[in-house]
């Protein structure tokens, strides 16, 4: 395959890669997401995912 052939496909093939890792992106962010109305539901969440899921910023 010539070079040019291979540099007209580039774009296409980074931006399929592009919405791929985004796809992920918001199904990983939306797996870890919970949804709270009150600062009872906010206290009971944190119980259950512990301060380690924090990191070290959230210490």
């Amino acid at each position: 395959m010539r070079v040019e052939a291979v540099a007209a496909l580039l774009p296409g093939i980074l931006e399929e890669d592009q919405a791929l890792l985004l796809a992920q992106s918001r199904e990983h962010r939306e797996s870890r997401t919970v949804e709270m109305t009150t600062v009872e539901e906010a206290a009971e969440a944190a119980r259950r995912v512990g301060a380690h899921a924090l990191g070290r910023a959230g210490s």
